[in-house]
């Protein structure tokens, strides 16, 4: 039953080539921890945009994959029927719809789950991407040096009685741009020989030392990278890196 249902979540995930077909030179690096996954990623090309995102559900396995599931349905309500298309706005979207239908029971009790999300609407027209994260960051490199994006400091769910801001960003895209959208399932990995987290710093200097080769390469570089440091440590968690 465990492999039917990665059946059932792989046919919402959008293949890697539906990706490609809008942006050209691109990866997706895609590792669940169990056979299902709480990391998922989601692509729509909507008129003249192009709309990425990876995000983090709460847990892995059965319960992550359960998340996942329930997001895409919310999000195809939110951009496709609502036709919201402004990242801050999306967020602000799927964290009221998510708390809705996680919390349906009446009885006063709150579900503490959600997700963590980075979100990228590229504009041909306008040649700009706009940018907003809840808990995930975009890593821009551009002139072979780093321009970090953070997301705001709040999930996508419950997060008790605070009142969440999300912000867009939007910069122009310049020829040779490299973006990634990714969750912590890489950085987190243990390994090495002091089986220490890989870090953020660590993949960020691997990104950088890969700019000389097309995103395919660096797909396959990156999970060269990922096995070598983990060699017979188990993995930790989801891993998921789009370029």
């Amino acid at each position: 039953s465990i492999k039917y249902a990665k059946r059932i979540q792989d046919a919402f995930i959008p293949g890697e080539e539906s990706v490609k077909e809008h942006l050209k030179n691109a990866f997706v690096l895609y590792k669940p921890k169990d056979i299902v996954s709480g990391d998922f990623y989601w692509a729509l090309n909507h008129e003249d945009k192009f709309i990425v995102m990876t995000a983090d559900c709460t847990g892995h396995g059965v319960p992550g994959a359960l998340m996942s599931i329930i997001a895409n349905g919310i999000l195809k309500e939110v951009i496709v029927k609502k036709g919201i298309e402004e990242p801050s706005e999306i967020l602000y979207a799927l964290d009221e719809e998510l708390f809705v239908a996680l919390n349906k029971k009446g009885d006063g009790s709150v579900t503490n789950d959600g997700m963590d999300v980075a979100l990228g609407v590229f504009d041909f027209v306008e040649n700009t991407l706009s940018y907003a994260g809840a808990f995930r960051p975009m890593l821009l490199v551009r002139d072979n040096d780093f321009i970090e994006f953070e997301g705001s400091r709040f999930p996508i769910g419950f997060y008790g009685d605070t009142e969440k801001e999300f912000t867009t960003t939007t910069i122009d895209v310049k020829q040779g741009d490299s973006y990634y959208f990714f969750t912590d399932g890489y950085c987190d990995q243990f390994g090495g020989e002091l089986k220490k987290k890989f870090n953020r710093k660590r993949f960020k200097e691997l990104l950088l030392s890969a700019q000389s080769m097309e995103m395919e390469e660096q797909e396959s570089f990156l999970q060269y990278a990922h096995l070598n440091w983990r060699q017979d440590e188990p993995q930790v968690d989801d891993v998921l890196v789009m370029g």
